[in-house]
């Protein structure tokens, strides 16, 4: 149960982080830290040992770096936050939550480069070369963290 509610605190400081990207194309330093400590969190409540987060941090934070270098599709701030999400959930998960959020982004960019969509905001987004990438991380997470919730019922 403890560790339900800490995942729904990242899932809430994901929210939140969306919405700052979506304004500011930035993610502030302390919601990473948060979710940082809500890991650490994580580890003394959890039943998994310190390998598990450790493992996680260090693969999601070399696998994000990496794309961030080879696409420059990534910020800074992204990559720390799936490093701080890779040490929060651990390998497996964080995993998923990455390849579901490119997944998520590119299907986002088919439909807004293709779609004769009439909306301003849509229109301006066709002419950016960036998007806020955070939101298709928090929505990654909140369906990797509704499968796996779903999976223990």
């Amino acid at each position: 149960m403890t560790e339900i509610i800490l995942k729904l605190f990242i899932l809430i400081t994901l929210m939140y982080l969306s919405a700052v990207d979506m304004k500011t194309m930035t993610v502030p330093g302390w919601g990473i830290g948060l979710i940082y400590m809500l890991g650490i969190l994580l580890f003394l409540y959890g039943k998994e040992n310190i390998n598990f987060y450790l493992k996680g941090w260090i693969v999601l934070l070399i696998s994000s770096f990496a794309i961030a270098l080879l696409t420059k599709g990534l910020g800074g701030g992204d990559v720390k936050l799936f490093s701080a999400l890779g040490a929060s959930f651990g390998v497996c998960e964080a995993l998923k939550i990455l390849a579901l959020a490119f997944v998520l982004s590119g299907i986002f960019i088919c439909m807004i480069l293709t779609l004769p969509i009439k909306s301003k905001k849509f229109s301006a987004l066709k002419s950016k070369k960036e998007i806020p990438f955070v939101p298709f991380i928090t929505l990654s997470a909140f369906l990797i963290f509704t499968e796996n919730l779903l999976y223990c019922l």
